[in-house]
Order: C-alpha cells, then structure tokens, then sequence
C-alpha cells in the first residue's frame, strides 16, 4: 500500500472520530441562518431563491446527483479566500420551504448557498483558460476578479463553466462565480475506458482536450516581445492567483479535502454508497493517476511559463 492510499484510510478513519465526539462540528461552519425557510422564487426546478426567519436571503439547490453536490463543495472550500465566490453549506436531508417539507429523494442533496447581487454576464469569450490572442487581449481590459476566476477554473478543471455561472455586479464591476458542480472533470473517463481512470490525453476528440494542455500549447506560439505593459499586468495577475492555488493544494492537500468532504455528506446522513465508480477512484486518487497528474503538469507548466515571458520585462 503506497503511503497516500495509507494517509487516505487513515484520515477517513480520523475525521468518523472527529465527527462521533463533536456532533456540532458541520453547524459551526454553516451560514448563518435560520429555519424555516420562505420561497421567494423558483429561479428554475433545482434553485430556489429564499430567505430565512431573520429575512436573509441565500440561494437554495438540490443536486441530482451526489457527484454534482461534492464537486461544488469542493471548489467552494478551495476558492472562498481567493477569488469571489459564492459560499455554500450542505444542509440536512429534509428541509422545510414555505412551511412544507422538501424531503430527500434517492441521491438528492441540499446545499445552501449566499445570495449575490448580480447579473449573469454573457459577454466573456473565456472562462477556463487563455487559449488564444483574442482571450489575452480580453483579460487584458477587464476588471482583475476575472481574470483570478479564470485562473480558479483552470486549476480546478471547470471546463464546463458556461456564461450563467458568471455574475457581474454592476456597482462594483467585481465579478463572482456561481454554479461550479462540473469541477473537477477529469475523474471522469467516458471517451474511453468507463471502468478505467487513467486517461489517454493523446486520444482525446479535440472538443475534449483539456484546457490546461490548450493553453500551454498557446503560450509557447507567444512572443515576449509581442507583448504590452497591459497584456503582462494581466499574465501577472492570473499567474498570482495560479501560484496561490499551487502552493495551497498540492495533490496531497487536495486529496485530503476531497475526502473530508466526502465524509461530511456521509455524517449528515446522506448516503454515498452510490457514488460512481469514477468518483470513488478520485476520492483514491494517488501520484500514479495519469489525468490528475497530468492536469497538475500542466498547471506547473503554465506557472512557469507565463514567468518566463514576464520575466523578460521585470515583471515578477
């Protein structure tokens, strides 16, 4: 048994304890809310805009499956203290709306998520990487909380963020991400094998390449001198936000968190005993994993690459 498959079961085991002696553990991380829940609107048949006994607003969603609620749990924890993000707090399986239950179905999940003021913005030709000049100029001459939510999406491979999934607030100009249950896609192996998660990026349909490989492969047809003061401010700022993340969730560091939240569903007395088998090797996810560890390359790749096309203008 490799030491990561060893740290795994051991931290599974660690956190069932924690949670056995300190029952209020998940209520001291949740928002500040208080039941029962008032509808304010059906924003579609999963989202509910509501408020709760003290008037605040939050968004309500039900996940469809337990995968969708995980992913976006996950990425929420990663990016609250990064980039401007909605925060989002896994509620009990049966929660109470305008005085009726909305009770849990069979790989239903509930989360609860903070309201934020804003408008889908449909105008970005890019949310997941810099894959060409046109999404190098655009970065170039938007606000910086952009450009750190594109860095966010690429590290964690939320390559079906779609343009509802941004909001812009008009006051502010800040933008904010929303909706990331499509994170982490590279657990996933339907191109290929189904009961197989070592990917063959090599073989992969072009629509289906990951966006890491796509930008680096960009940035080696840029040229230092091509580029302006604004276009490495820009570079300057994605790679910050790129390092921050690095440094913050190496491989091990994110293996831990995904496990501990999985563990948080489980306490909370939904059952993950239906997880997909893809899922379940990416809760076991170790350095022999070809998609996570070439997802992580790429990454490493970019960082030190857009150091070396700023660095030739001083930038650091």
């Amino acid at each position: 048994m490799n030491l990561l498959r060893l740290k795994s079961k051991l931290l599974i085991a660690l956190i069932g304890v924690f949670f056995a002696f300190n029952p209020l553990s998940l209520a001291a991380q949740a928002l500040n809310y208080k039941g029962p829940f008032k509808s304010i609107k059906r924003i579609m048949p999963r989202l509910y805009e509501v408020s709760d006994a003290n008037g605040n607003i939050f968004i309500l969603k039900v996940h469809f499956s337990i995968e969708s609620a995980l992913c976006e749990i996950i990425a929420a924890e990663i990016g609250k203290n990064i980039i401007n993000i909605s925060e989002i707090q896994l509620l009990p399986n049966t929660i109470c709306i305008d005085g009726e239950s909305l009770e849990f179905q069979h790989n239903q999940i509930f989360t609860l998520h903070t309201f934020i003021d804003g408008e889908s913005f449909f105008e970005a030709p890019i949310l997941q990487a810099i894959i060409n000049e046109k999404n190098l100029n655009y970065i170039t001459k938007t606000d910086p909380s952009f450009v750190q939510i594109v860095a966010f999406n690429l590290f964690v491979y939320n390559r079906y963020c779609l343009s509802d999934s941004l909001l812009k607030n008009k006051k502010t100009n800040l933008f904010y991400l929303i909706d990331m249950n499509y994170n982490f896609e590279y657990y996933k192996n339907e191109y290929e094998n189904p009961t197989s998660i070592n990917y063959n990026f090599e073989s992969y349909k072009k629509e289906y390449e990951n966006p890491a490989s796509m930008m680096q492969q960009y940035l080696k047809t840029i040229k230092k001198e091509s580029l302006s003061l604004e276009n490495i401010e820009a570079l300057k700022k994605f790679n910050e936000t790129l390092n921050h993340l690095i440094n913050l969730y190496p491989l091990e560091k994110l293996h831990n968190l995904c496990v501990e939240k999985a563990v948080e569903l489980q306490e909370s007395s939904y059952d993950i005993t239906d997880l997909s088998f893809d899922m379940k090797n990416f809760l076991n996810f170790n350095e022999t994993n070809v998609a996570i560890t070439n997802h992580f390359n790429e990454i490493k790749k970019i960082h030190a690459h857009i150091n070396y096309l700023t660095a030739a203008n001083n930038i650091v």
